[in-house]
């Protein structure tokens, strides 16, 4: 369970002012609790936090908000201890005396998540934010991310959009303008099926990220609003690709944490600068790594990997994430998330023998990811690598293993079909999965496809090359017509990040300190 802050203090090392500020105050009947818990605050040690939270409960006996309090500390520290089945145990038990409380409602959600229990963890989360939508500021956008993925691996995406609905609703999150615009679409596509154009509209100021603005001009689904988009467009994004530049980059020199900063990275990619991106985590790279920094550096390396390989440097983008894949265990932290990314890199530039090399030394065991469901992407990745060195017959056995065990992970599936499939095959699967309801990112990226390849300019992935293959079949170019619209010129350089007309920085990147 992730740690968090309940509403008495901190759980490593916490300095109470008990009976005078908390919340609610003890009862005439428990004031003999308060010299015990005075002694909280200069514990030497968890260990003796945790007897004085005992000796101090044991004058408690009764179930009042105030014994709920201090159940909540000491499950807090018992996360903090790394003692987590004692601890949700706790926040259970503190639950039953606080059944509003974000800051107990949240730390249960995320253990239902870490469980693999998603949709229960979204009733958590959806509670808590209509008790107090500031409590889930506490909760990192990477892991309410996680959970959205869980819920859409088990066919649960519209308990998925209700929590997201809710999330906008309460202005999460407030310190990711690009996960917050990605979030209000989806937001959007819910007011507009309950018909309610002039609520879907309200939002629209929410969204900085352009890429969300090409998406909603592209999908007819917010065809009820679409005049109201394209005024909100303006003649070429510009006012939004300035926006998220300018909200990240501030959020950036305000905080100079790693994750804002890789906030920004992102935000010069999707609005035309990725040389000034891959500079400013350069700059980063240098300071020494450290185990607390292992993860954000990880996804940054991941990050600027796939940069580096959109500008066609394929070989420098399997040097430095090979090189972060050899680190020693407490730098490694993430490097999970690089293994099937430099897989995926391997088998573009049809190194089949060093992407199987990888999948046999470094692929992650089913407890280190997210979702069961992730270990389809590596059965995928093993497949389209035994497809390249001629081992048919066992790709599509792997392909077999993917579609009986995996069915859910639809990013594992469209990759095998990438890899393996016939025209004809890749073209029936793309028109299968148009014909779902969340089927935006499908128009899109057949959209942004049919761009490159009229552009010339390489294709990116495998899947991308899938799509140019079939892009301009009638029976494609037919149902993308009716469900998506072919983009105006003046938004088509969306299609490829705006690198062929990025906007001017106005600043240098930030300067990075050390870590």
């Amino acid at each position: 369970m992730i740690s968090l802050l309940v509403v008495l203090a901190a759980t490593a090392n916490i300095g109470v002012a008990w009976g005078q500020q908390t919340d609610p105050q003890p009862l005439p009947s428990e004031q003999s609790a308060l010299p015990v818990l005075a002694q909280y605050g200069t514990a030497p040690s968890q260990a003796a936090g945790l007897a004085i939270l005992d000796r101090a409960l044991a004058l408690l006996p009764q179930p009042t908000a105030f014994r709920g309090q201090v159940v909540c500390t000491r499950a807090a520290l018992l996360d903090a201890m790394e003692r987590a089945t004692e601890s949700r145990a706790g926040y259970d038990q503190c639950r039953q005396l606080r059944p509003d409380d974000p800051n107990v409602l949240i730390p249960i959600a995320l253990d239902e998540s870490t469980h693999q229990r998603p949709v229960e963890a979204a009733r958590l989360l959806m509670h808590a934010a209509a008790q107090h939508a500031s409590g889930l500021d506490a909760v990192d956008p990477g892991t309410m991310g996680t959970i959205d993925r869980q819920l859409r691996y088990i066919d649960r995406g519209s308990v998925a959009n209700d929590l997201i609905a809710g999330l906008v609703a309460a202005g999460y999150p407030r310190n990711d303008p690009s996960t917050l615009s990605r979030y209000t679409t989806i937001a959007i596509v819910n007011r507009l099926r309950a018909a309610d154009t002039a609520g879907a509209t309200q939002l629209l100021p929410t969204i900085l990220s352009p890429s969300d603005g090409i998406a909603m001009l592209i999908d007819r689904k917010f065809a009820p609003i679409g005049p109201a988009i394209e005024q909100w467009a303006g003649s070429d994004l510009s006012v939004q690709r300035r926006a998220l530049l300018s909200a990240t980059r501030a959020a950036f020199e305000i905080s100079n944490t790693d994750e804002a900063r890789l906030r920004f990275a992102d935000a010069l990619v999707e609005t035309g600068h990725d040389r000034e991106a891959i500079a400013l985590i350069d700059e980063w790279l240098l300071t020494p790594a450290t185990p607390d920094t292992a993860w954000d550096r990880n996804m940054a390396i991941m990050h600027q990997g796939r940069w580096l390989a959109e500008q066609g440097k394929h070989a420098e983008a399997i040097k430095r994430m090979r090189a972060a894949l050899d680190v020693p265990a407490p730098l490694a932290v993430g490097s999970e998330n690089i293994t099937p990314n430099l897989v995926r890199h391997l088998l573009f530039v049809r190194d089949y023998a060093g992407a199987i090399d990888v999948l046999d030394h470094h692929m992650p065991t089913s407890d280190h990811v997210e979702s069961p469901a992730t270990m389809g992407y590596f059965v995928a990745l093993r497949a389209c690598a035994l497809e390249g060195r001629g081992k048919h017959a066992e790709a599509v056995a792997e392909h077999q293993r993917l579609d009986a065990l995996y069915r859910g992970n639809l990013g594992a599936q469209n990759l095998a079909v990438a890899c393996l499939g016939s025209v004809e095959e890749q073209a029936q699967w793309w028109l299968k999965r148009v014909q779902q309801q969340d089927h935006t990112e499908t128009l899109v990226s057949l959209a942004a496809a049919r761009y490159a390849k009229a552009n010339h300019l390489p294709p990116v992935s495998l899947e991308d090359a899938m799509l140019r293959r079939i892009e301009n079949r009638p029976d494609i170019r037919r149902v993308y017509l009716e469900l998506g619209r072919d983009l105006p010129e003046r938004y088509a350089p969306g299609l490829d990040d705006f690198r062929a007309a990025p906007l001017p920085p106005r600043r240098t990147p930030a300067p990075v300190s050390a870590t």
